[in-house]
């Protein structure tokens, strides 16, 4: 029997293959994950950029775990969305702007 923080560091690292550390909602694993999720964001809650990482880490991270290969699609698109923002936000020219 694997202890609490094994069976961590194994639902962490193990690929998406293995069904005994699939991410599904109506497990206790998911559950865990989430209130530790609630407490870390409410610690974070005056920490505007601190938290907004950490949702951004923590959504990344769970569609690794509940998606698998779209993780890779959910990472090249989250940051072609901001580069095109910040591209947007930079720009001097209105009719770029409205791009």
């Amino acid at each position: 029997m694997m202890g609490w923080l094994e069976h961590m560091v194994h639902y962490i690292a193990e690929s998406n293959t293995d069904p005994r550390f699939a991410f599904f909602f109506n497990r206790f694993d998911f559950w865990a994950m989430f209130a530790g999720m609630l407490l870390v964001y409410s610690l974070l809650y005056r920490h505007r950029r601190a938290r907004n990482v950490f949702l951004v880490l923590f959504s990344l991270f769970f569609y690794y775990k509940s998606g698998g290969m779209y993780f890779l699609l959910l990472l090249f698109s989250t940051v072609v969305d901001y580069s095109i923002g910040r591209a947007l936000y930079r720009s001097k020219s209105p009719p770029a702007r409205k791009w």
